[in-house]
Order: C-alpha cells, then sequence, then structure tokens
C-alpha cells in the first residue's frame, strides 16, 4: 500500500512538470576503441551484475561515462548513463524518450539483460517498487513517530485524481489540530457545525465510508465505551 502511494505521487509530479526525457545514443558515437575502454570498467559479479567501476553519479549511484559526439565539423563530448551504453553496445536499440528499467537493486550494475525499456510512469513504478524514492528511506517524523506503521502515516491529496502529493505524520496532524482547537474551541466547534448543514450528506457519507475502513476500530471503541458505561 505505501509503495503504491509513492508511485502515485510520483507519476503526479510526472503529469504535471516540464522534464527532460532522455535521448537515444547512436551506436556510430562508438566505436571499437571506445567499447574496448568502457568493458575494461565493467566488473561480473557471481550475482549476475556488471558492475560499472568507473565513475559513478553521487546522487543516483548509476555509473557514467563521456561519449563523444561529431556535430557537423565539431567533435564534443556529452556524460551518458553507463547502463544505457551498455545497452547500446550489446547491439539493441533504444529510442528516444523511453527509459531503462532494471530488474536488480545494484544501482552500479550495466548488465543488459538486467534492464528493460519503459516509459516515465513504468520507470517511477519501477523506483517505487524498490523503495528507492527519498521519502520512502524516511522511517520517521521530525517528533519521532513512526512513518512505516500505515494507520499513522496521511497521505496530503493532490490536484490530480488517483494520485497523492505526498505523505504526512498523523500524530502530529492531530497534536496540531488540538492545539488549534484549543486556542478557540468556539470557533471550531461553529465551523463544524457550519459544515455539516452545509452538506450533510457528504458529511455522512464520509463517515460511512471510514467506519467501513476502519471496522475493528469502530468495534474496539464499542467494547471501551460499554466496559466505561459498567464501570460507572
Amino acid at each position: 500500500m505505501l509503495l503504491d502511494h509513492h508511485y502515485q505521487s510520483a507519476r503526479m509530479l510526472i503529469d504535471n512538470r516540464v522534464r527532460t526525457k532522455p535521448l537515444a545514443i547512436p551506436a556510430e558515437y562508438m566505436d571499437a576503441a571506445f567499447a574496448a575502454r568502457f568493458w575494461d570498467k565493467v566488473s561480473q559479479d557471481p550475482d549476475g551484475c556488471w558492475r560499472w567501476t568507473g565513475q559513478r553519479n553521487r546522487g543516483t549511484g548509476y555509473g557514467v561515462v563521456e561519449v563523444l559526439r561529431r556535430l557537423g565539423g565539431l567533435r564534443k563530448k556529452f556524460t551518458a548513463y553507463a547502463h544505457r551504453v551498455a545497452w547500446v553496445l550489446s547491439g539493441r536499440e533504444l529510442p528516444d524518450n523511453l527509459f531503462l528499467c532494471r530488474s536488480c537493486t545494484e544501482p552500479a550494475c550495466v548488465n543488459p539483460d538486467h534492464f528493460s525499456p519503459g516509459d516515465d510512469i513504468a520507470n517511477a513504478r519501477n523506483t517505487s517498487r524498490k523503495g528507492r524514492f527519498r521519502q520512502q528511506q524516511t522511517m520517521e517524523c521530525p517528533r519521532g513517530h513512526s512513518l512505516t506503521d500505515e494507520s499513522n502515516v496521511y497521505w496530503v491529496p493532490a490536484d490530480v485524481e488517483g494520485a497523492t502529493s505526498g505523505r504526512s505524520c498523523r500524530a502530529c496532524q492531530i497534536e496540531r489540530a488540538l492545539a488549534r482547537y484549543q486556542q478557540d474551541p468556539e470557533h471550531w466547534t461553529r465551523l463544524a457545525r457550519e459544515r455539516r448543514a452545509a452538506d450533510p450528506e457528504k458529511i455522512r457519507a464520509y463517515h460511512q465510508s471510514w467506519r467501513d475502513a476502519n471496522r475493528e476500530k469502530c468495534r474496539e471503541y464499542s467494547r471501551r465505551h460499554e466496559l466505561k458505561k459498567l464501570a460507572s
């Protein structure tokens, strides 16, 4: 469930921003000498990964390599991901605007058999499945509440239907709401009454949906309420 929410959040970002898509790397940019230098920096591990031993991107851990291309009469270098270069050197085609989604969990792997082409949505889903989004690696909120317990996670609604823009700590939200209520209880009580009066059907449907999703909590609340009545 948590991974699905992270994927939806990434999908919303993908759909709502202008992004630089990956470009194909023509094979003519790479001669035999380049290929020999490239494969010299690849170490084949027993687990099947081909580990890139050259320069790596500090943020992602992916291998990077400089590729020389010719523009007219000029020669210019550009930086490409090593796994994309390995894909082209293995004789496979990679069209523009497609990512390479890896099946392993080693960022430095360049084994073409561990990759498959996919669009940005497939790439975001693959990243989410492996738990590599930065937000997925945050286990606690600044106040120390757990963010791995789904009952304590509130997913902030996004503008895009079916997507979420991020997660928030439910315990912290409750503490902030209680603090606001204690500052001016009359205002918040009046506001709640106005909202119920404005659209009672919506409020009733919301409460019913919450009860349907939290049946065990409702039963536990009822048991505690009955015990209180018996004790009094």
